[in-house]
């Protein structure tokens, strides 16, 4: 049984993998929205259920893994410096389009994918 939820698989599980190779590095975050975000790895924890419980009103509980990163630069800023202005909050439901290594330009998310040739 994995750690993650489906949804986390391939997304925060490829970014915390490659954290935990390098914790310090820089990393280029883009948005679907446009933004675009120059960020260091701050902190990672399984969040509390973000579902906000009506009294009353039942709703399915939502936990999930988030990982924190630190904004050293806002290259295009948006929507997400309205909920956090310091810090790019990543989580399943927000993560970006694309991640790279800022000094290396490595892709880490999306992941390359294997290319199979067919004669």
């Amino acid at each position: 049984m994995s750690y993650w939820r489906d949804e986390e698989e391939n997304t925060l599980g490829a970014l915390w993998k490659y954290t935990k190779i390098d914790i310090d590095a820089n990393l280029r975050f883009e948005f679907a929205e446009g933004d675009v975000y120059i960020a260091s790895y701050f902190t990672s924890y399984d969040s509390d259920n973000e579902v906000e419980i009506d009294a009353g009103v039942e709703t399915e509980e939502d936990d999930f893994f988030e990982m924190d990163y630190r904004i050293e630069k806002a290259i295009k800023g948006g929507r997400q410096l309205k909920s956090c202005p310091d810090y790019l909050l990543i989580t399943y439901r927000n993560f970006p389009v694309k991640v790279t290594n800022e000094a290396t330009g490595e892709l880490i998310y999306p992941a390359q994918e294997e290319t199979v040739e067919t004669e």
